[in-house]
């Protein structure tokens, strides 16, 4: 009985949830209308064209803020693809913030119970009733475990996210092939990849266990880093919805007065910092992707403490290598070989005018390749190359997006830290480094190796398989199929010509055969043998002649 109910109850809940996503899409849609009908206006009045893109940018992000937690994360996704976005829909929906009203404490701890199975003050001693902050996945709460009198951070997943996100995915997915059918710009945004990664994304972010071996991880990493410090994580306390970490005390990044007042070197923190995500991308492939100003906090000794690793990605051996293969293209200038690698590592889309693409990614690079150090910033760099890839509809992997706005985020922060720190100079030995480390001789050796290896496999393997082949030939499972492409031409006028071959041997056989009826008939002799050669006379005169204006013809 109880089965029945929920299976009816959540086509209702869907059908609701449904009512409010249209409603509210369509007053945005509504409202980008109104909008348009006033820039059209503006522009008529004034002669100058009005931004659209900000308009509906802007509507865009108060519906995902409206929708909830599941919106405002895909927005967030979404302003990361300047290649694909108008500018100014993402910078709006880059505006999105993870700030949502706290849930109630009693809500929380009734998750925290309910996780552990047992009542609150049986495992913390203490629990605060005002959280230090809350998101749209969770809230973080300040207590004390009872066991160890350690105080520390309780991460707490708000109740039923779960199942909102299942629901809005589901409600939305049905919609997207129409989507992609009937609008060239949800075509290009390849918006059902683009959903399916988002929803293992966000499920990545609620697996608290997930988050807990992410925080070992780096704990590990730069475990003899006195310049980077890790909570240490509470590995018998954390579930799949409650994390517990060690609470560390120190000053965010961004409380500039704070920083000076404790008499903090904020050159020394930025240049840290840009060591820290050198060290992460560089050195160990795994990067933290959500690298904001309250993420990172500033303890005695300018030491960086890290937390909040919901968003830990790992870069695979193929953006290594792109990243480095960019690397000295960029420094040598060559914009031929950069479109190639673009090209052959985007997504498939449409065929590439790779010449073209060369040509406008050399501008952009002698450009930028001239400016003093002091000038370059990287963000108006990847900005205008992401418009560049746009306009060619080069869509960039996720994973290639994501370690941008790592890159770019981290100068933001420098950049307010210590306006007077070049972030490129920073990061250009570490660059170095690991094109060297690339081309190195234990890494060159090492690929000759594991060719050498894969070579003797494969001749391992190859009398067997040669062998299955010949068996399953000569039992009829497998056949060969000879298909020649290209030669239709030529095989037709090849049986052309044999035809023609065929019909003049006929002819001259049936002339000579008339002929002699004709020359050698007696005198006196019956009038059937001389119409009979008089007729096969004619028969191949004319059939010479088709054969000649034939092949007048052809030609």
């Amino acid at each position: 009985m109880r089965l029945t109910r929920l299976g009816m109850i959540r086509p209702y809940r869907n059908a609701k949830r449904l009512r409010r996503i249209i409603a509210v899409f369509t007053r945005c849609v509504w409202e980008c209308l109104r909008a348009s009908g006033r820039i059209r206006r503006s522009a008529k009045a004034s002669g100058e064209a009005g931004d659209l893109s900000t308009c509906i940018g802007g509507n865009l992000r108060q519906a995902c803020e409206s929708l909830g937690p599941t919106f405002v994360k895909f927005g967030q996704v979404l302003s990361t693809r300047r290649d694909i976005l108008p500018a100014g829909i993402a910078a709006e929906l880059a505006h999105l913030q993870d700030s949502v009203t706290a849930i109630p404490t009693k809500a929380a701890i009734r998750v925290v119970e309910a996780e552990y199975g047992c009542p609150l003050d049986s495992v913390f001693s203490e629990f605060s009733s005002v959280p230090l902050g809350a998101a749209s996945l969770s809230q973080a709460h300040e207590a004390r475990v009872a066991s160890t009198g350690d105080y520390v951070v309780v991460k707490v997943q708000r109740p039923g996210i779960q199942a909102v996100v299942e629901t809005d995915i589901a409600i939305l997915s049905p919609f997207l092939p129409m989507l992609e059918r009937h609008v060239e710009e949800f075509r290009r945004l390849n918006l059902r990849s683009m959903v399916a990664e988002f929803y293992k994304t966000i499920l990545m972010e609620m697996d608290f266990n997930r988050e807990m071996h992410n925080g070992l991880k780096f704990k590990t990493i730069f475990t003899d880093d006195p310049t980077v410090r890790i909570p240490a994580m509470h590995k018998a306390l954390c579930t799949n919805k409650v994390l517990v970490m060690e609470k560390l005390e120190g000053v965010k990044i961004d409380q500039l007065d704070e920083l000076d007042q404790r008499g903090y070197d904020r050159d020394t923190l930025s240049k840290r910092l840009v060591a820290l995500m050198a060290k992460q991308i560089f050195g160990h492939g795994i990067f933290n992707a959500d690298v904001h100003a309250g993420n990172i906090i500033v303890l005695p000794g300018n030491v960086l403490g890290l937390f909040d690793f919901g968003m830990v990605r790992t870069i695979d051996p193929e953006t290594q290598r792109l990243m480095t293969d960019m690397f000295v293209a960029v420094l040598a200038k060559d914009s031929d070989r950069i479109s190639r690698l673009l090209a052959a590592y985007a997504e498939s889309g449409h065929c590439v005018d790779v010449k073209r693409l060369a040509r406008e990614l050399h501008e952009l690079i002698v450009f930028y390749y001239d400016l003093p150090l002091e000038d370059l910033r990287l963000d108006d760099l990847l900005e205008e190359g992401i418009s560049i890839l746009a306009t060619h509809k080069l869509i960039v992997p996720q994973q290639v997006l994501m370690l941008g706005r790592t890159i770019v985020m981290t100068e933001s922060i420098v950049m307010l830290l210590s306006p007077q720190i070049n972030f490129v100079k920073e990061l250009a030995p570490y660059v170095r480094a690991a094109i060297r480390s690339r081309f190195s001789l234990s890494n060159l050796s090492g690929g000759i190796s594991q060719f050498a290896l894969d070579s003797v496999d494969t001749i391992k393997v190859l009398p067997a398989a040669i062998n299955t082949i010949m068996t399953n030939l000569s039992e009829g499972k497998q056949s060969i199929v000879y298909r020649h492409e290209g030669l239709e031409k030529h095989v037709q006028q090849f049986s052309r010509m044999t035809a023609q071959l065929v019909l003049s041997i006929m002819g001259a056989a049936l002339f000579l055969g008339s002929a002699l009826l004709v020359t050698f008939q007696p005198q006196g002799g019956g009038s059937l043998p001389s119409a009979l050669g008089t007729a096969g006379l004619v028969a191949a005169i004319l059939l010479f002649t088709g054969l000649l204006f034939s092949m007048l013809r052809r030609r």
